[in-house]
Formats: C-alpha cells, sequence, structure tokens
C-alpha cells in the first residue's frame, strides 16, 4: 500500500502504545481495563468497524493493534492486508473458533488469534508477549513469502469485486495465475469458497 506505519522503536521510557478497535461496547470496554493493567502502556480505543483502524493508524504510531473481524467483503479485504504495512504486532479476536479463519489470519501474518472468550489470565498473557515483539524480527516474517503474500493480494481484490482479468493486468499475472492463486489459498485455509469464507467471518464476529 506504499506506506510503513511507525512503531515504537525501543525507547525505555517511551509507553508502549496499545490500539484497540472492537464493534462492541463491552468486548471494548473490557479489554480496555486488561490492557491499561499493563504497565508503561497507552491504550486507546476505537468503537465502531475493524477497518476504522487503517484510517487512525495513518496518523499515529502503535506497537500494537488488537480488533476482531468485519463482516463485509470490501472490510475484511482491507483487515487482511494490514500486515503488510503495519510494522507492530496484531491481535486478532475471535467470537467463535474457526480453523480455516485461523489459518487464513495467521497466513495473512497477523501475529496471533485468539477467543474473546479466552481466560484473562491467557489474554493478559498473549498482550504482553506481543509487546515484547522486537519490530525487526515481525518484518523478517514476510521475507521468503511472496507466494502467500500474491495469493492475499488476490483474495482481497476478489472480495472487492474485482474482477479476474483486471486483478491479472494489474499485478502483471497470467488469468490462469489469479485463478491458481485463488484456489491454492483457499485449499490451505480450508474454505470451499470465498463465500464460506466471508459466512465465518459473520460468524466469528457477532
Amino acid at each position: 500500500m506504499g506506506m510503513d506505519i511507525l512503531f515504537n522503536t525501543g525507547d525505555d521510557n517511551k509507553p508502549k502504545k496499545i490500539i484497540i478497535a472492537l464493534s462492541c461496547n463491552f468486548a471494548l470496554t473490557g479489554l480496555h481495563e486488561l490492557c491499561r493493567s499493563l504497565p508503561g502502556c497507552e491504550v486507546q480505543t476505537i468503537l465502531g468497524a475493524p477497518e476504522a483502524i487503517s484510517d487512525e493508524l495513518m496518523f499515529s504510531y502503535a506497537d500494537l493493534v488488537i480488533t476482531d473481524l468485519p463482516r463485509d467483503a470490501a472490510g475484511l479485504a482491507e483487515l487482511l492486508l494490514i500486515p503488510e504495512w503495519f510494522k507492530g504486532s496484531t491481535l486478532i479476536l475471535l467470537d467463535e473458533e474457526a480453523k480455516a479463519m485461523r489459518r487464513t489470519l495467521l497466513d495473512a501474518d497477523f501475529s496471533e488469534v485468539v477467543m474473546k472468550k479466552e481466560k484473562l489470565t491467557t489474554l493478559h498473557q498473549v498482550i504482553h508477549n506481543l509487546l515484547q515483539a522486537n519490530p525487526e524480527s515481525i518484518e523478517e516474517q514476510l521475507i521468503g513469502k511472496n507466494a502467500l503474500i500474491r495469493e492475499k493480494r488476490v483474495i482481497c481484490a476478489l472480495l472487492r469485486g474485482v474482477k479476474p482479468s483486471l486483478i491479472a493486468r494489474e499485478m502483471g499475472l497470467h488469468p490462469r495465475e489469479i485463478s491458481r492463486s485463488k484456489i491454492n489459498c483457499l485449499a490451505r485455509s480450508g474454505f470451499s469458497s470465498l463465500n464460506a469464507m466471508l459466512a465465518c467471518a459473520s460468524r466469528t464476529s457477532q
């Protein structure tokens, strides 16, 4: 997307910044209180669609982003692209366990995927560990994943409703490669179709 978002560069005197974007006010309030208990942290909350976090990150840095899944195709496409340009840690919260969605999110290079109903002590530990992650090591995880990144970009474009022929032209790929990338991505995750992926996103973000 042509931009890199700033993260905390290691100044011990600078608080770790957590941005939480959830559509449920109850969950947002509870997670805000949990994160506030972490020493040396600054917490910002956004009530609304998870994709709103992209707009917020354009104007402020963050060490950790916590959000859940959008229910629409365009929102899911935008969310899946965040790890390509955001250099901090990322945590996705699911309402319902779904192995295929978990695999999709981890393949898209989100740092961690956790159930909202997870024990508070476990969630607290996960957030603490993510805040300790080295930004350089996070970026290095993308190295050598060109095929996965290409597949993800194809899926995101299809979710936005872009025609395969246009995707092929914009990405400089043969049209058959678009179909192959779609099939490979869905097969790796365990989804039978894009509609199945969207249906799963809707169930796991109630």
